[in-house]
């Protein structure tokens, strides 16, 4: 046998000196199909708002980025120029149309920086023409929709003005405002000025954390997202929305009879959807962290550790497993600072904390046998079908008759492998476990086994604390 099996032999790619997070649940389908749908709306030129639904936690952020980066290598930069717009972190301007430009410079800038020596020249000067554009629109709306002359304000130095107080001050004492004077034209100014920067290739504007602002500020967006760019030719907004929580918040503005169909189809053509997700392989990459506390070289196995944390984590959402691994990280870094266990011990350890927590609690066995397959209690379909393909190999089919026995103690037939191992600790650690199976006395590594379900005990009482 060989040590635990595990993908890790693709390398990180890194663009720009920063490595790209690993695609842990093959979101590059979903990522394909909005970019063919981009190239769709930019080959007729049109105009175009759609939502990329998801829950809170399903990696909707995720997708966006991996989305915005294809977009700016796609045909050498020369088809899109992109946009990102995070609302929340952009909430602290209380008019939006100033964040969103606000936010659209920014941008610009931070891609600016990331342009490689050997980037084409025309790209250079792509960005480089949509800065002054983008300026011109943000001095139109700081001059006459908060009453003052942005060009002003570039000019005020640590000469004029000390701090940002006295520089708000200084405008507030020289320039009286009227907060809704021609907002239509300033609005029509704007619209006017990025036709200009949509005239030779397709603006996309991706819109994220929308969940996360409150719920008036959050309404407020929409409204000035679709009167900023509705009808703009060659013009497309990508909106990442948690579709129930967006209701949500149109019923709590509007109230509980408002049609929030009809009322967001004002903002949103069409939406696509983000599931769950399913973990495919590069597990070991994500979360190298975690592994390098472990020993692979202590047990020999021909365990699979990918396919095992895919099933494992298949029905969980990505911010949840997320969390879970941090926390289980942090206990074990705490129990254990200076040994490292072997690969069944972090195979455990994790199998503990998602079905103790997510699915059984920590009063029923969580697998059992039903006499001809295992059983997962509680929601876990995929990790429920890899039982039933990956362990029932040959050395756990020689358990099945047992199971119809009298209960009698037998031992695990050898060789004691990891799917053994982890039955073993799980009926250990419940009081209603079958107590019939046991590892075989002449065991080499039996105390050491013993041993495990002593710091499994330590590992569950900090779990509970830990919350």
């Amino acid at each position: 046998m060989c040590a635990a099996q595990s993908d890790s032999s693709n390398v990180t790619p890194v663009v720009s000196g920063k490595p790209i997070p690993i695609d842990l649940l093959n979101r590059q389908t979903i990522v394909d199909q909005m970019i063919h749908l981009l190239d769709i709306l930019s080959d007729s030129r049109s105009s175009c708002t759609f939502a990329l639904n998801g829950k809170w936690g399903s990696g909707k952020t995720f997708v966006l980025n991996m989305l915005e980066r294809q977009l700016r290598e796609y045909q050498d930069g020369e088809q899109y120029i992109v946009f990102h717009y995070n609302c929340w972190q952009y909430d602290y301007y209380e008019e939006p149309l100033v964040a969103i430009i606000a936010a659209m410079l920014d941008s610009l800038d931070e891609q600016t920086k990331l342009l490689s020596s050997d980037t084409r020249e025309s790209l250079r000067r792509k960005m480089a023409a949509a800065k002054p554009i983008l300026k011109t629109i943000a001095a139109s709306f700081a001059k006459n929709k908060l009453g003052l002359d942005l060009a002003e304000v570039f000019t005020l130095t640590d000469e004029t003005v000390n701090t940002v107080e006295q520089a708000k001050e200084k405008i507030e004492d020289e320039h009286a405002y009227d907060q809704y004077y021609a907002f239509k034209e300033m609005i029509q100014s704007a619209k006017a000025e990025l036709e200009k920067l949509a005239a030779t290739q397709m603006v996309v504007i991706v819109v994220d954390e929308l969940d996360r602002c409150l719920p008036s500020y959050a309404i407020k967006v929409l409204e000035r997202l679709h009167h900023l760019f509705y009808g703009l030719e060659n013009v497309s907004v990508l909106l990442a929305v948690d579709k129930l929580q967006l209701d949500t918040t149109v019923k709590q503005i509007f109230g509980e009879n408002t049609n929030v169909t009809t009322y967001l189809k004002k903002f949103i053509n069409f939406e696509l959807t983000l599931d769950v997700g399913v973990i495919e392989g590069s597990f070991t990459e994500r979360y190298a962290d975690y592994i390098a506390l472990f020993d692979e070289t202590l047990l020999e196995t021909n365990f699979s550790i990918d396919k095992f944390f895919a099933a494992l984590f298949s029905d969980i959402e990505i911010r949840e497993q997320e969390r879970l691994m941090d926390r289980i990280k942090t206990v074990h870094q705490m129990l254990f600072p200076q040994e490292k266990k072997d690969y069944s011990f972090m195979c455990f350890e994790l199998l503990w904390l998602v079905f103790s927590e997510l699915y059984s609690g920590r009063q029923n066995v969580p697998i059992y046998f039903d006499g001809r397959d295992f059983q997962v209690r509680g929601t876990a379909p995929h990790f429920t079908e890899y039982m039933q393909t990956e362990w029932n190999n040959v050395e756990m089919r020689r358990l099945r008759p047992l199971f119809n026995e009298e209960r009698e103690v037998y031992s695990f037939p050898a060789p004691i492998d990891i799917p053994q191992l982890l039955l073993w600790y799980l009926w250990q650690m419940y009081p209603d476990s079958p107590e019939c199976y046991q590892i075989p006395s002449d065991c080499p590594r039996l105390s050491e086994y013993q041993k495990h379900l002593e710091d499994f005990k330590k590992i569950d009482a900090l779990l509970e604390l830990i919350k």
